[in-house]
């Protein structure tokens, strides 16, 4: 049974935030730290022309790898996805096209030239070393803090209730229709769907199909189930106070101190 649990669990990466958030080694600190934590990182990021981004990254990685407990090759598993999309901007930022043979690298195509000049290689490094170090902190808000403890966080910081609303329940029906999808697919390999090229698209055109059905009955299945609950237009969560320690609040300072100098550094160089 354990054994079939971890090849589940395995098999459902994409699905490790919650499990992560709920038992984070981080899941005795205020949620409210951690989310100031990882929004001012996240502004430091972007505000740094590059240098105190990679610290930023190095530091919101070993939080969670050390003291969230995360396993580094599901950490990097997760973290494939966004890299990717982000790599892929970085090419398009990277490539421009020119009349003329100019910058760095250039090929002809069709009396045309894709060149690469020094301006845009600059441009396309620094705009993905900034998106990839954002995403990890963002990253250690989702790894570390349960989705009730944010949305405790953000009704404090009177975020409008309607936002909050549905932005768990979205939360909540992507989890449930990824779990659709992979339970669809699973069958389909069993009933070879996937054997050749042809029958490849059958079978994703048929779970894409059969999943916009699906959707609509989950979503009435699962309203059902809120009503039943006793759910009112408020969604209420059984919450429990984690103050936050002089220990916490000086590391925390310490930290940004360190970040700040940093920065300072960083613009007077350049």
């Amino acid at each position: 049974m354990h054994h079939y649990h971890n090849k589940k669990h395995h098999n459902h990466r994409t699905l490790a935030f919650y499990h992560y958030a709920m038992k984070s080694g981080l899941a005795y600190v205020n949620p409210d730290l951690k989310l100031w934590v990882g929004i001012i990182s996240l502004v430091l990021c972007l505000l740094s022309c590059g240098f105190t981004s990679i610290v930023i990254a190095v530091i919101m990685i070993g939080v969670i790898l050390f003291f969230g407990k995360v396993n580094v090759k599901e950490y990097w598993h997760l973290l494939r996805i966004p890299f990717t999309f982000i790599l892929l901007s970085g090419i398009v930022l990277l490539v421009d096209i020119s009349r003329i043979e100019e910058g760095i690298v250039f090929i002809s195509i069709l009396h045309r030239y894709l060149i690469i000049t020094r301006e845009s290689l600059f441009t396309a490094s620094k705009i993905s070393v900034k998106a990839m170090c954002s995403v990890t902190c963002l990253y250690m808000i989702s790894l570390s803090t349960p989705m009730h403890e944010i949305i405790k966080v953000l009704r404090k910081w009177k975020l409008p209730e309607i936002m909050i609303e549905l932005m768990f329940l979205i939360y909540r029906f992507i989890f449930v229709l990824l779990e659709v999808y992979y339970n669809m697919k699973t069958a389909a390999k069993t009933r070879l769907g996937y054997v050749n090229l042809r029958r490849s698209y059958q079978s994703f055109f048929g779970i894409c199909t059969n999943l916009f059905v699906i959707a609509f009955q989950k979503a009435s299945k699962n309203f059902d189930a809120m009503e039943a609950r006793g759910y009112d237009g408020n969604l209420r969560f059984l919450e429990s106070e984690k103050p936050a320690t002089k220990k916490q609040l000086g590391l925390c300072g310490g930290y940004f101190l360190v970040i700040i100098i940093l920065l300072g550094v960083e613009r007077i160089l350049i």
